[in-house]
């Protein structure tokens, strides 16, 4: 059975994010050894699976870019679209994420112009990493 799939039905509050939103959206080869999920600040993770890294937000911003995809088994969950991937990976650079694939994720995206730079300053703006953004933006384009 699909464990990204299941983890979503007994939690409606998660959105799967960081490296495993990375691997849905096939920005990344390897199937992810933690499962990272998002979800609100007071959100009671004792009844996440041991393999689980939660990343908390405010419950404005939880659904901020989250998208539906198509997880492993077919099935389909809610995760984060590149953009909302790239400002959570500036803005919370010690979250436990590999650091060699969040630099290759980040050149990748800008090089091949697969996001909307536009689109990704308005939710930094959201998210307040802006200035974060428009830093590593200078450098890469």
């Amino acid at each position: 059975m699909d464990e990204f799939y299941i983890l979503q039905q007994k939690s409606n509050k998660i959105v799967f994010s960081y490296n495993t939103a990375m691997y849905f959206l096939k920005e990344s080869e390897r199937t992810p050894d933690l499962i990272d999920v998002t979800t609100y600040k007071g959100f009671n993770k004792h009844r996440m699976p041991k393999n689980t890294r939660v990343h908390y937000v405010n419950k404005e911003s939880l659904y901020l870019r989250a998208i539906k995809v198509e997880s492993p088994g077919g099935f389909e969950v809610i995760s984060y679209n590149l953009e909302r991937i790239l400002c959570d990976l500036i803005k919370n650079k010690e979250t436990g994420v590999d650091k060699e694939q969040t630099n290759k994720f980040i050149k990748e995206i800008f090089i091949k112009k697969k996001i909307d730079s536009s689109l990704a300053i308005e939710y930094a703006k959201k998210l307040k990493c802006e200035k974060k953004l428009r830093n590593v933006m200078e450098i890469l384009i």
